[in-house]
């Protein structure tokens, strides 16, 4: 708009709080750069034109500080009831993920229908869950994990592993190092919903929050793996993740020596 005609001579809006509802007071922002393009607004149910004059900005602005407060206030009140749903264990968007799928449940609990992609819910009170996915998704992870249990293959290598059987991720894309890991330290394998790892409050960027302000839901729904090899794999994974120092270096070269008599470069 602000380079060239926008293709629109006015914008209707149905009242000031449609146009107020920034943080701060980013509507007087935006209707000023509107107004310098020469596409005026007007607001269809207020008893006031939208002209300029010192009355109708004096009305404007308390509305739109009131719309602010308004939105501020409610997007409290989502956030808690979102906090209090994910404590019961249910889903408040996003993928699944690779190898389950999402499950919608009526407000007793009955399970009334699996969600395709792109897919939401048609009812306030329907509810959502994570469920075991098709059996070679399934399989697929068990035998990652298995894979994961041995020191010696790396993440490479359980890619290449997948990739070599044709065994696609999601949307048919290859495996790689970085969607292995994300699969194997993921603790919705074990049934555990975790919730509130990111915050984007009143369209800012994301900010990741510390563990303390997750909300953690152990036996949310129903695990793919055993308990005990998620954390086996935690701790092979910690272990490789793991650098050693300048001493504890030395330290195997000069075993390697005495071993093989010399050292390459």
């Amino acid at each position: 708009m602000l380079n060239g005609n926008p293709g629109y001579h006015a914008i209707l809006v149905y009242d000031v709080s449609r146009w107020g509802r920034f943080h701060a007071d980013e509507g007087a922002h935006y209707e000023f750069l509107c107004k310098n393009a020469g596409v005026p607004i007007h607001y269809c149910a207020e008893v006031f034109p939208n002209d300029g004059t010192l009355p109708s900005a004096i009305f404007k602005a308390p509305k739109r500080t009131m719309a602010a407060e308004y939105s501020r206030e409610l997007g409290v009140k989502v956030l808690s009831a979102q906090k209090r749903l994910a404590q019961l264990g249910f889903r408040m968007g996003g993928i699944p993920g690779y190898g389950l799928r999402r499950m919608l449940l009526l407000a007793d609990g009955t399970q009334k229908q699996e969600l395709c992609v792109g897919d939401h819910k048609g009812l306030a009170t329907d509810r959502v869950i994570l469920v075991p996915g098709p059996k070679k998704e399934v399989a697929c992870i068990r035998k990652m994990f298995s894979l994961a249990m041995n020191k010696e293959m790396s993440l490479a290598d359980i890619a290449r592993y997948f990739n070599q059987r044709d065994t696609p991720y999601l949307n048919g894309r290859p495996w790689k190092t970085a969607s292995v890991s994300r699969t194997l330290c993921n603790p919705k394998y074990v049934g555990c919903h975790i919730w509130g790892r990111l915050s984007f409050r009143l369209n800012t960027k994301a900010i990741i929050r510390p563990p303390v302000e997750w909300v953690v839901k152990p036996g949310a729904f129903s695990p793919i793996l055993d308990q005990r090899i998620f954390d086996r794999v935690q701790v092979v994974r910690k272990k490789r993740l793991e650098r050693p120092t300048d001493d504890e270096l030395l330290l195997r070269l000069k075993k390697f020596l005495r071993k093989k008599g010399r050292l390459t470069g």
